[in-house]
């Protein structure tokens, strides 16, 4: 049976729930990346993805000279595929075009590390609308080459 999904504004008491999704999803998120994260919760706005009050997701956001980013998502892994991250990404946008925002970026890693889990990463970037903006090669080791995309809304 599909439980319903909510979706509400974070707030400072959901540091340990997002720490313990982001740290459950070590596919996705290495040391610095969890590291970064909870660095990032102090600066970011976030909303939370709810099933019977328990968070299952977390989407953090900011924006700058207009444009609305996507910082972090992360959803347990039990419940990728549910509509979940989804749900999450329409809060982000409703959230954006309510503030007249109507240009949203991601980076992600690039396409020319073959990685699966970064495979589906992108295929639900592309899902909600988010089209190659440009790529760049990094010296990061965890990110050799990062993909910015980007969606008009």
């Amino acid at each position: 049976m599909e439980k319903d999904i909510k979706i509400r504004e974070g707030n400072t008491s959901d540091l340990g729930d997002i720490m313990s999704i982001s740290k459950s999803l070590d596919d996705w998120f290495n040391e610095d990346g969890i590291k970064f994260i909870e660095q990032d919760f102090e600066f970011e706005k976030t909303i939370i993805a709810e099933v019977d009050s328990k968070p299952i997701g977390f989407l953090s956001f900011y924006t700058y000279e207009g444009v609305g980013y996507l910082g972090w998502i992360g959803v347990y892994e039990n419940y990728h595929g549910s509509g979940t991250g989804k749900l999450l990404f329409d809060e982000f946008e409703k959230i954006m075009k309510k503030n007249d925002i109507n240009t949203l970026q991601v980076k992600t890693l690039g396409e020319s590390v073959l990685y699966p889990p970064y495979d589906r990463t992108r295929s639900f970037y592309k899902k909600v609308g988010f089209t190659k903006h440009r790529s760049e090669f990094t010296e990061n080791p965890g990110c050799p080459e990062e993909l910015i995309l980007r969606k008009k809304i």
